[in-house]
């Protein structure tokens, strides 16, 4: 039986097997399946996630293991100002609605809607986890997430996450995040849950 894969900080050299690895984790995901035009789905998933890697790894933390086959991206409020700066200088809000295509109404409605839920204070949002299909099952989800919740308990700092899944709920709970709210989307969108995760203390504080 071969090594777990070791877990790392990713490059710019990693983003596209990365990219790659969160289109097909998302493939028939039910948050991805309302937001993104179906008309040559797969490739409009790479494009998207190629955008929200780019802004992990230069503004946030991007976790992969070393074969990229699990990746984490997380964002942080404290760079809000410097990815809407980049977003901007790239005209990155029209490659997200050109790739969102004939779901764009939705894009927008969802956010607004989520955004009503959004903590005030300063926190990390777990923008993507996923794993390859063929992959999945054997822990690479967890361990993926490990490092930066680990930092996060280590510097006392909330994390939040969105799921459609409710399979994803339950993993979450385990890794000691909370449901906050339920919101239906509209639209026949999906049901979607907040959760955040409060920094834990440490073994013997």
């Amino acid at each position: 039986m071969s090594a777990s894969p070791a877990i790392r900080r990713a490059d710019a050299a990693d983003l596209p097997a990365a990219t790659a690895t969160l289109a097909a984790a998302f493939a028939d995901y039910a948050w991805t399946r309302w937001v993104v035009d179906p008309d040559d789905h797969p490739a409009r998933l790479e494009g998207l996630y190629a955008i929200y890697l780019r802004v992990a790894l230069e503004l946030g933390q991007l976790w992969v293991s070393d074969d990229c086959a699990a990746v984490a991206a997380w964002t942080s409020s404290r760079a809000a100002a410097q990815q809407e700066e980049l977003f901007e200088r790239e005209g990155l809000v029209a490659e997200i609605a050109r790739l969102s295509g004939s779901r764009i109404a939705n894009v927008a409605a969802g956010v607004e809607l989520l955004a009503a839920h959004a903590p005030s204070g300063e926190h990390w949002v777990l923008a993507a986890v996923g794993v390859r299909p063929e992959r999945q099952g054997a822990g690479l989800g967890t361990r993926v997430l490990a490092p930066a919740l680990a930092g996060f308990d280590r510097d006392g700092e909330l994390a939040v996450l969105d799921t459609s899944s409710a399979a994803n709920v339950r993993l979450y709970e385990r890794l000691g995040f909370r449901v906050a709210a339920e919101v239906e989307m509209p639209s026949d969108g999906p049901r979607v849950w907040l959760m955040r995760r409060e920094p834990r203390p440490a073994a013997g504080a």
